[in-house]
């Protein structure tokens, strides 16, 4: 399977510094397995798969190296789930 990953790199101030992540598009047809791979295999800290969504304009899954990390809205709040 070949899929396209850019390198992001947030949180620059002009060319100096920031955090890189990895970004996947049209991530829909891809396992959580994987995704999993995906970012194992990119090595970042996270990487963001981008697919499509029903409620939005887009939907973003998080990943970090080792774990799938879900942001929930609870009742107005946020919570993370591991």
């Amino acid at each position: 399977m070949k899929v396209n990953v850019n390198v992001v790199n947030a949180f620059v101030e002009g060319e100096i510094g920031g955090n890189p992540a990895g970004v996947v598009l049209n991530a829909d047809n891809l396992s959580t397995a994987q995704r999993l791979k995906i970012a194992r295999k990119i090595g970042l800290s996270e990487t963001a798969f981008v697919s499509t969504s029903a409620v939005a304009d887009f939907k973003l899954d998080f990943l970090p190296l080792a774990v799938k990390l879900l942001i929930v809205d609870m009742q107005q709040s946020r919570h993370l789930i591991f």
